[in-house]
């Protein structure tokens, strides 16, 4: 085994102790990593553009004369500058980027630039496109719980590809097709596919603000509000991960208000049902009581009364041919409705029962020419008026002008 692939390997074995990146990525680690990767190696361009420009456009004289041999003064402060370059796009100090986290790897290039006699630059990239390839699996098809069947399918689509050696470049456009065909939704593969040709932050603002907090017909002028809320943070340039992470709070929160509104209201009801059941049963319960009263004062009723015409005969009150007055009855039991008593009248006889209502009824035609003098008597002298007294005892103390007896 060479010294380059002990390097490779003794990497993997410290991959899980070096590395402590969190897999899957968020979006905005995904971009920024991208961008600055992107950004990187456009500097590495420019700088090395620069070395050339510099070392082609000094006089001879302002520098070693090129010598071509391997002591060559000018080759290695030529070669230095490259290295320096390059050790710069691998390990920068740079936050953001694909490795910042992964101590393993950075200290495995450092000292390969620190031993130029026995890696290149070749070996360097080699290592390097190593763990990006690692990395990039990592973020692309680590699983989460909240995937579905189909995102899980291009996951594992493309961790095949990885592990066939597959060109980086030809895997990231097979994993953006992949990811086409596993969002079903038209708004969300718009969306990835218009991040894929952005660069900057202040390009991306508006397709975040469009996708996130765009509006509807259906949205209430709360939702509208909280849209055009967050839509300005997008469009001020702040982190997507940070808007994002606050729509979910508030919108939780907002949930949980609604919800804490929604069980008080419940409770409410709830108390207002309870207490509308005790009162319907309270009432049952009276309207019960008041019936087993009736029953009891009718079962506790006496077997034989006076005839109501007072005749001296006992009249009996139980049983299919017992004489009282249907009027009464009538009343008697709408009163037990109402929880009060009315007396009833038996009679011995029929023709106790038809005196007695010609007497009522005679009375009764007194009554309609005695009560209106009455009423024209100076209030509070009190009449014994001898009609009255030939009243049925009946009237006479269930009438409403016994006060004038």
């Amino acid at each position: 085994m060479s010294e380059m692939e002990e390097i490779v390997h003794h990497s993997q074995e410290g991959a899980s102790s070096g590395d402590a990146t969190t897999y899957p990525l968020t979006m905005d680690q995904r971009i920024l990593q991208g961008d600055n990767y992107r950004n990187d190696h456009e500097m590495l361009s420019l700088r090395l553009k620069a070395l050339e420009i510099h070392y082609r456009s000094l006089p001879p004289a302002a520098h070693p004369p090129h010598s071509g041999l391997p002591a060559c003064e000018r080759c290695r402060d030529r070669r230095g500058g490259i290295i320096a370059a390059y050790r710069e796009m691998y390990i920068t100090e740079e936050p953001d980027r694909w490795h910042s986290k992964n101590l393993n790897y950075r200290n495995q290039v450092q000292a390969m630039f620190d031993q130029p006699d026995e890696f290149t630059l070749a070996d360097i990239y080699k290592y390097s496109q190593t763990e990006l390839r690692k990395h990039l699996q990592r973020d692309i098809c680590s699983q989460d719980s909240s995937d579905s069947d189909e995102i899980i399918a291009y996951k594992t689509k493309a961790a095949a590809m990885f592990d066939q050696e597959i060109n980086i470049a030809e895997i990231s456009q097979s994993v953006l097709e992949l990811q086409s065909e596993a969002y079903t939704e038209p708004d969300v593969r718009e969306f990835l596919s218009q991040l894929q040709r952005t660069k900057t932050a202040k390009d991306r603002a508006p397709i975040y603000a469009k996708y996130y907090c765009g509006h509807s017909a259906l949205d209430s002028p709360q939702v509208r509000n909280f849209k055009n809320k967050y839509g300005r943070i997008f469009e001020s340039l702040v982190p997507h991960d940070t808007v994002v992470a606050g729509m979910k709070k508030e919108a939780a929160e907002s949930q949980e208000k609604d919800v804490s509104q929604l069980r008080s209201r419940l409770e409410g009801l709830s108390l207002a049902q309870k207490a509308n059941r005790k009162k319907v049963n309270k009432r049952a319960e009276e309207k019960g009581n008041r019936e087993d009263k009736g029953k009891k004062e009718l079962s506790e009723e006496p077997k034989s009364v006076e005839c109501a015409l007072e005749c001296g005969n006992e009249v009996s009150t139980k049983g299919e041919g017992a004489l009282q007055c249907a009027l009464c009855n009538f009343l008697s039991l709408r009163d037990q409705l109402e929880d009060s008593t009315r007396k009833q009248f038996f009679y011995c006889s029929v023709e106790h029962a038809e005196e007695d209502f010609r007497l009522v009824m005679s009375a009764i035609s007194v009554l309609k020419i005695v009560i209106p003098i009455i009423w024209n008597i100076t209030a509070g002298q009190f009449m014994k008026i001898e009609v009255l007294r030939t009243m049925p005892k009946r009237l006479r103390w269930s009438s409403p002008y016994m006060a004038w007896r």
